[in-house]
């Protein structure tokens, strides 16, 4: 009767641990996803030139009036994740130091873009990158 006993509270600890593991792995999956969802919008943004203007800010994907001419990126969903940011014009001056452009022949505009990655289940993950856009002047 002991033994029966004793085999009855391993048999419950393990499906209590398994059933505990399982929602843990399940959560860092989504929390995963959402990450990846937001760092692969911001990838995306920074190699698509239309959304680096003088504007303040610019929602992507932008679905206002004036569409991006891509339909491909007017929506930005993937095997259920969404992601949606803007970016946002800070200024415009120099090009940062360090990294070998002259301040008498380029200059810089500098934006930040910020993205937020949801999950099919819901999590989400918010992440912002800085960008300096370099030009030469006229």
């Amino acid at each position: 009767m002991i033994f029966l006993g004793l085999l009855t509270t391993i048999g419950l600890f393990a499906i209590f641990n398994s059933s505990t593991e399982l929602t843990s792995s399940a959560r860092y999956k989504s929390n995963k996803e959402a990450f990846y969802a937001a760092e692969g919008a911001i990838e995306y943004v920074k190699g698509d030139g239309y959304y680096f203007t003088t504007r303040t800010t610019m929602a992507f994907p932008d679905n206002d009036l004036n569409p991006h001419p891509d339909v491909d990126a007017r929506d930005l969903s993937a095997q259920g994740t969404t992601a949606t940011g803007a970016v946002t014009y800070i200024n415009s001056g120099n090009p940062p130091p360090g990294y070998g452009f002259s301040a008498k022949d380029t200059s810089a505009s500098y934006f930040v873009i910020e993205a937020t990655g949801t999950s099919q289940a819901g999590a989400q993950s918010i992440q912002e990158e800085n960008v300096a856009k370099i030009l030469p002047k006229s």
